[in-house]
């Protein structure tokens, strides 16, 4: 059986400019006074780093759309991180937008969801200093016990539903952003 294709029903697909994309909006945060309301919010640093300047950039790990990501050491202890520098100069609303993310990912604990150990304003890119996951994505690794599945797919429904709880959602689920280091924790 053959469909007639009507034209009245659909709908032409916007031109997507990548230079633009950023996340889709959140639910708005918990206070309107929230520290995150301005973008001065964006240098606050903890006890990861306390400035890029400790930061070595050792390579480029991936990118994507919104950015690239960056392995880097931080000098005083030697200990590796991914900084995640996210593209172009964006007005005050994407910027709050992106803060608001950014401090709902440090506010996460939980031991199959990337720590956020900090974030920086650098000549207006957003960077953003996250937990190094040493074996990367899980995007085309092949996976062939059935017991190395199942524990897999165990600590990934194990950060879903913690994040759920917390009335978060993620969506853009895919194997390459789901990370993995040496200790095989997902």
């Amino acid at each position: 059986m053959r469909r007639n294709k009507r034209p009245d029903l659909s709908l032409p697909l916007p031109n997507r400019n990548v230079a633009l994309a950023v996340p889709l909006p959140l639910p708005p945060p918990p206070s309107s006074s929230s520290a995150l309301a301005s973008s001065s919010a964006i240098s606050t640093n903890i006890s990861a780093a306390k400035s890029l300047s400790e930061l070595e950039r050792v390579n480029r790990i991936g990118s994507g759309a919104g950015g690239t990501v960056y392995k880097v050491i931080h000098r005083p202890t030697s200990r590796p991180f991914a900084l995640k520098v996210i593209y172009g100069n964006h007005d005050d609303n994407v910027r709050r937008q992106i803060c608001r993310e950014i401090e709902i990912l440090r506010s996460v604990d939980h031991p199959n969801v990337v720590k956020c150990h900090d974030m920086f304003d650098h000549n207006g890119e957003v960077q953003v200093l996250l937990e190094f996951m040493d074996k990367g994505s899980l995007e085309g690794r092949h996976v062939s016990r059935e017991d190395e599945l199942a524990d897999l797919t165990r600590q990934i429904l194990s950060g879903l539903a913690y994040i759920h709880r917390r009335h978060i959602v993620h969506r853009d689920i895919k194997p390459s952003n789901l990370l993995i280091n040496s200790a095989n924790n997902v």
